[in-house]
């Protein structure tokens, strides 16, 4: 007797004790506003199971959940004995339909135990059969919940947000009191950002993030969490923003032919010509007698009256690879060298000093007012101060101009172009041959464009080696790659678009003559007019579209981003803070017309300007922009 007494005790304190497990946050009840739901239910009750013995020794036991929210699914634990004995075989599965028990299927039991899953959408009756023996369980259906709602999902940075509604039913009913921890999820980690105390199953929680964050309500335990619900933390549109993020796409000035435009128009099955002609209005190229020499200045003062551009050192030194010759401003020798000697060339007054190095001494230094000639045939020379270029054709020439040293390199216009460095040799070899081609072209038509009947006086030369005008550097390109891989493929394109050294091909317009080549690395979809960007309107140079230039593979230029600081922003507007800054009006190009920034007491100034010179205002590779964000 004291045992049952015991028993019975055990079974009440189940009952009163039965727990709450976590049940899956997805099927939380949701609104016309954002939503998050806290689900639990009870824990099953032993006593709640249904138990009949059969003869012979038959014993089947039905357990687990009683109660489940709906829409969730609960599971039972069926026991088989027989005379005692844990058994391994099968028994029906079955639920109470109308009034009669109906097989839903056949369960596994293994070594005495099943587990079975249900999901029940109402107050249902179970059990399990093995012959005429039975065992019943019946599953309740019930919620329990937590709504954390909200209207205001986003708020200003350092404002509080919307106070967010708590609605907390249990077993249906909103309970005259409780509590709940609100938490916030950190990285990986949910931390207790507070509790909250429930009045009437109802709360007012109110939040100020500093950034954006996800929030969720669990119980006390901590064993049972809602949805989460996400505030967004936006920034205060009248802060005075520390910089701005400039979006934009392309690369260069935006005139004439796009490099990577052409890359993809080659892919795309397109000529030479053909590339050519889309990018130069009203063209057509034509085969045409050449200059015979070209000279190149790759060390002196500035003769465009560019800044940053002059070399200021006063002395530069010549090594080769093998034999050289220093010859007088006459071609008459003066000294022999190879690789193991130097040459320092040095201004002097108005005059040119050569100082040969030999075994690490210095001879005698020799001085000629007219300068000096070195020659290096079958060799590979370089200049000290010209990193990144090297030379193999012509000679070198140096001269003593107004005070400075100048030295230019003299060579055919087919080597001038083979050491032009400015497409990718390697595009020839992944369907770009009309491409180098198309800059073969391009490249010899401007350069006959600015070699006249007399060199420039600034500078003894016809052009410069850098982006003034082409990017020249020379051996460096035209023997590029491991046993001149590459330079022989833009050699190879260089030779395609001539007959001879002294005959090339050259782009003309409606009139025959040359036109000015300008051309670039990509653009943002379309090209740009002449005098949007720089001030004449010239013909040939109309903006035309360039879809290619954003197919093109490998165009990382195709977006990007810079930055802008607030002080540069002040200083291009004339205000004393700026707080938002707008593209207003595009050229055709869709290049910048118009720039609009707007002050932190809401002043308004505007700046338009060609397009170029925008670009060079704000710092850009391009002046196709997309926005600019403030950045607080």
């Amino acid at each position: 007797m004291r045992h049952r007494r015991l028993l019975s005790l055990f079974t009440v304190l189940t009952l009163v004790l039965g727990g709450l497990v976590a049940a899956p946050a997805s099927a939380a009840p949701t609104g016309s506003t954002a939503t998050a739901v806290l689900a639990a239910q009870p824990t099953a009750s032993p006593a709640a199971s249904g138990l009949v013995a059969a003869k012979r020794g038959t014993d089947l036991r039905l357990g687990g959940t009683s109660t489940v929210l709906k829409g969730y699914w609960g599971t039972l634990t069926g026991k088989w004995f027989q005379n005692g004995k844990r058994m391994t075989g099968a028994v029906r599965f079955e639920k109470l339909v109308r009034g009669t028990w109906k097989t839903i299927r056949r369960e596994r039991v293994v070594n005495g135990v099943v587990k079975i899953r249900v999901k029940p959408s109402s107050a249902t009756k179970y059990r399990i059969a093995r012959g005429s023996a039975t065992a019943t369980k019946t599953v309740k259906v019930d919620n329990y919940y937590v709504k954390l709602s909200s209207t205001e999902r986003s708020v200003v940075k350092g404002r509080w947000a919307t106070p967010i509604s708590v609605k907390y039913m249990k077993l249906g009913k909103l309970p005259s009191k409780g509590a709940l921890r609100l938490q916030k999820l950190r990285g990986k980690t949910w931390k207790t950002a507070k509790t909250v105390r429930i009045v009437d199953g109802r709360a007012k929680v109110s939040l100020k993030p500093s950034s954006t964050t996800q929030y969720r309500l669990v119980t006390t335990n901590g064993k049972v969490a809602s949805k989460t619900i996400t505030v967004r933390v936006t920034a205060d549109p009248n802060a005075i923003p520390a910089s701005f993020t400039v979006t934009g796409s392309g690369y260069g000035h935006g005139v004439g032919m796009s490099q990577f435009g052409a890359f993809q128009m080659a892919r795309e099955g397109k000529s030479a010509a053909q590339i050519l002609q889309h990018y130069y209005s009203g063209t057509s190229v034509v085969e045409r007698a050449t200059p015979s020499t070209v000279a190149v200045q790759v060390f002196g003062p500035e003769p465009y009256k560019f800044g940053g551009y002059a070399d200021t050192a006063s002395a530069t030194r010549f090594s080769a690879s093998d034999a050289w010759t220093l010859r007088d401003a006459d071609g008459k020798a003066l000294r022999t060298g190879t690789a193991k000697d130097t040459v320092q060339l040095k201004q002097t007054g108005s005059k040119v000093q050569a100082t040969v190095r030999r075994d690490g001494k210095d001879e005698d230094p020799i001085v000629r007012g007219t300068g000096f000639r070195l020659t290096f045939q079958g060799s590979t020379a370089s200049l000290s101060s010209r990193m990144g270029a090297s030379y193999r054709y012509g000679e070198l020439v140096a001269t003593n101009i107004g005070g400075k040293l100048n030295v230019v390199e003299e060579l055919s216009l087919t080597h001038y172009l083979y050491g032009l460095a400015e497409m990718p040799s390697s595009w020839g070899s992944n369907g770009g041959a009309a491409a180098l081609q198309a800059q073969a072209i391009t490249g010899r038509s401007y350069a006959i464009d600015r070699i006249g009947a007399d060199r420039k006086a600034a500078c003894n030369c016809d052009l410069v080696d850098d982006v003034r005008d082409q990017n020249y550097t020379g051996w460096v390109k035209a023997g590029e790659g491991t046993n001149e891989q590459y330079g022989k493929i833009w050699r190879a394109a260089v030779d395609a678009t001539e007959s001879s050294s002294a005959r090339g091909q050259l782009l003309v317009g409606a009139d025959g003559k040359p036109v000015t080549t300008y051309y670039y690395s990509s653009s943002g979809g379309r090209t740009a007019n002449s005098e949007d960007v720089w001030a004449s309107a010239q013909t040939h140079l109309k903006s035309v579209d360039d879809g290619y230039s954003l197919r093109a593979p490998g165009n990382t230029m195709r977006t990007w981003t810079r930055g802008l600081s607030q002080a540069r922003a002040k200083e291009i507007f004339g205000l004393d803070s700026v707080v938002s800054i707008a593209v207003t009006a595009t050229y055709s190009s869709g290049q910048m017309k118009t720039l609009t920034a707007t002050s932190g007491t809401g002043v308004k100034a505007s700046v338009t300007a060609k397009a170029d010179v925008l670009r060079s205002r704000l710092g850009l590779p391009a002046a196709w922009v997309a926005s600019v964000t403030a950045v607080r």
